[in-house]
């Protein structure tokens, strides 16, 4: 088999392939399998008007990477909403449907969202601002109550601290902070004077006027 032969096979298989690829994708507009499976589902469920089962199904579709996918998922999320009576939530989401989603088989319906009443849709506003003070309300007094707590346990550190004494402390910052001990047992070394300050079942001891151990 000559050269041109096989690069003329080869050719014809590229062009076979290319066609093939581009003529799915039209097929799904753009979809993949998995995406095209979950968008049928979706269109499934509004048109039996299962909204339980979209608002389920929907989920899938959150991620889509085609117009059309994305356009199924604000649908959806549209119609249920407004099936909820939220009806500020069902009319952002009609905002964002394409110019195609808006004349498309779904078109009644996003009419009917677009056209509800605007009293309706300023009680809406009205409750998702009542929910949105309430829970400002609730934020602020858990971080009240989480600030007291932090405050009491960085009071209860910094009054530990005060009382609490570390080797290397002098023997004058010992008595500051415990007071006089109750006794004082000397030792004279060929170093010089240890002391053990003897406070209850506690004992520090000092050489040279400086905290070298602390026993409880």
């Amino acid at each position: 088999m000559t050269k041109k032969i096989i690069l003329g096979i080869l050719i014809l298989i590229s062009i076979i392939f290319v066609t093939l690829t581009v003529g799915c994708g039209n097929d799904n507009d753009g979809m993949g399998a998995s995406e095209k499976k979950y968008y049928d589902k979706v269109v499934q469920d509004l048109h039996s008007e299962d909204y339980k089962a979209a608002k389920y199904d929907v989920i899938s579709l959150v991620d889509a990477k085609s117009q059309k996918g994305k356009d199924m998922y604000y649908i959806a999320t549209a119609i249920i909403d407004y099936n909820e009576k939220h009806y500020v939530s069902a009319k952002n989401s009609v905002n964002r449907l394409s110019e195609d989603a808006l004349n498309g088989e779904f078109a009644d319906k996003i009419r009917e969202i677009n056209n509800v009443d605007p009293v309706l849709v300023q009680q809406d506003q009205e409750r998702i601002d009542k929910l949105k003070a309430a829970k400002e309300a609730k934020d602020a007094e858990v971080n009240r109550k989480l600030k007291a707590l932090a405050d009491e346990v960085e009071a209860e550190n910094k009054e530990k601290e005060a009382h609490s004494i570390h080797i290397g402390d002098s023997k004058n910052t010992v008595i500051q902070k415990w007071g006089n001990p109750m006794r004082v047992n000397r030792t004279q070394t060929a170093n010089g004077v240890s002391e053990q300050l003897v406070y209850g079942n506690q004992y520090v001891y000092i050489d040279d006027g400086i905290v070298t151990a602390i026993q409880n």
